[in-house]
């Protein structure tokens, strides 16, 4: 499988300058054109059964983006029937369940870092719609399958510091009433079809149109982000976190970095934790992180 991805000297220039930097990054080609033609539109109505969960997205009469839960049984059929009015997206999760396409895919990215709890979704989006501008506390790698997509990519630092503190904890963002970052201030600006890849870091607020005339169907692999909030989180409780975090908001709110190779993710994370918070080491707080790199997240354990 790993040979549909990182031809050539590919995949150590992207870990170098784009991974461990969390810088973005367009991936031209980086699944092979005959796996792309493989996800066609009945293989995606076959995803849309449970376990899989589908989230509707469908464009306001204010404009705005309005996100509904559907059963995935009907999803392609409320898709298909609203395509015109509302340009609807549907988002569907927990694909590895029903797909082993996905669990394929994710080894073909070589990350490397199998203790990070993985995400594995896909975008199904009529011509000219979207999920609205957002950022998540994963860090992205999309694959474009079919149609064309538009990307606008922002750097922290063009999002509220309010909204990058919600999600630096863990917590859900009201996007709808987060101001937007002016068009101007987007660092990768790009069109993906059939095949490309897209890194979008952590924290990075992303906005993806579907061009052209036809559905546009992508893959989505997260990768979920650390923060010292979310670490302390766990391992003290919510109140303590956010105690800390009236002193060091920037320092606890950023995603950790990832170890380098050979360095236990858990001693990693207590070291980092220490340093930021001024907590001091110990054998709990060591087993308390081993449980977070192990288990996952208590807010996400039963998502995927």
């Amino acid at each position: 499988m790993g040979r549909d991805f990182w031809s050539g000297g590919d995949h150590a220039h992207f870990m170098a300058e784009h991974w461990h930097k969390r810088l973005p990054a367009h991936l031209p080609s980086l699944w092979s054109p005959e796996r792309a033609a493989a996800v066609d539109l009945q293989r995606v109505r076959g995803w849309l059964r449970p376990p899989v969960t589908v989230n509707l997205h469908e464009l306001g009469s204010d404009g705005s983006i309005v996100q509904t839960p559907v059963p995935p049984a009907s999803a392609f059929e409320r898709f298909t029937d609203s395509r015109d009015a509302v340009r609807p997206t549907l988002f569907a999760y927990r694909l590895h369940m029903v797909d082993r396409l996905f669990s394929e895919l994710l080894a073909g990215f070589a990350i490397g870092y199998g203790w990070r709890h993985t995400s594995h979704a896909a975008t199904i989006s009529s011509p000219g719609g979207s999920v609205g501008l957002h950022a998540d506390i994963m860090d992205v790698v999309l694959v474009q399958a079919r149609g064309r997509r538009r990307w606008r990519v922002f750097p922290p630092a063009a999002t509220p510091e309010v909204a990058l503190a919600q999600l630096g904890a863990g917590r859900m963002v009201d996007w709808s009433k987060t101001p937007r970052p002016r068009g101007d201030l987007a660092t990768l600006e790009c069109e993906l079809s059939p095949g490309d890849g897209l890194y979008i870091p952590a924290l990075w607020a992303h906005e993806g149109v579907t061009l052209d005339s036809e559905p546009s169907v992508s893959l989505s692999f997260g990768w979920y982000g650390y923060t010292p909030h979310i670490v302390l989180a766990e391992v003290a409780g919510d109140e303590a976190a956010d105690r800390a975090a009236t002193s060091a908001p920037h320092r606890l709110f950023r995603p950790i970095d990832d170890p380098l190779a050979g360095v236990n993710p858990a001693h990693h994370y207590v070291s980092e934790l220490c340093a930021a918070t001024g907590v001091p080491p110990s054998d709990g707080l060591r087993a308390a992180v081993w449980d977070l790199v192990t288990r996952g997240p208590r807010r996400t354990r039963n998502m995927s």
